[in-house]
């Protein structure tokens, strides 16, 4: 894995990836978003790799469910959420 060592150091393996594609756990919310949100409900989930940004709005967007990135303060996506209308 190709993190600095700050951060391989004190982050458990599993903190850092699903050991797949990078979107088990969107996956996972996707089948399950409508059973726990209550209509009109929100739901953040933080993105810790831009590159997925993409992958995981097309899972949500399939499941017709509103979706918005908020930026950090450099710039980068940061934050999806998730809008049960």
């Amino acid at each position: 894995m190709k993190l600095p060592k700050h951060i391989q150091n004190y982050e458990p393996i599993i903190a850092l990836t699903d050991g797949s594609d990078g979107l088990t756990f969107y996956k996972r919310y996707v089948d399950i978003i409508k059973n726990i949100l209550k209509p009109h409900g929100t739901f953040f989930c933080e993105v810790g790799d831009k590159l997925l940004v993409d992958n995981i709005l097309t899972l949500f967007a399939n499941s017709s469910l509103v979706t918005k990135v908020y930026n950090d303060l450099q710039g980068n996506p940061r934050v999806i959420g998730i809008y049960y209308v």
